[in-house]
């Protein structure tokens, strides 16, 4: 853990963001993570790294997606915190009631 706080500059975001992707597709295990992403992680930039998440996003779960560039609509300054039905709203394309609440959870 300590090479990729340090590869990121001790950058809180970017811990953050590489949590998803290390509890999500390598079960928690950092080392097998490191290994197999350093020479990616040493070189890229946080821009990058949260490319590659919408990019990952974008392939396994196209709706979460649509949602999470949709909530890019809202002016933070005006309005803070979209609320359940909100996002509801913005998955107007989803049809089964069911899948909603994972495609908001995703």
């Amino acid at each position: 853990m300590a090479e990729i706080h340090k590869a990121y500059g001790r950058n809180a975001l970017a811990m953050k963001v590489l949590t998803h992707p290390i509890e999500t597709y390598y079960h928690g295990n950092l080392e097998t993570y490191w290994l197999e992403n350093k020479q990616f992680l040493l070189k890229a930039e946080i821009k990058d790294l949260i490319a590659s998440q919408f990019d990952r996003l974008f392939e396994h779960d196209r709706n979460a997606y649509n949602l999470l560039c949709r909530l890019g609509i809202y002016p933070v300054q005006e309005i803070p915190i979209v609320g359940i039905i909100g996002l509801h709203c913005l998955l107007w394309d989803v049809k089964k009631k069911s899948e909603i609440m994972q495609v908001i959870e995703s």
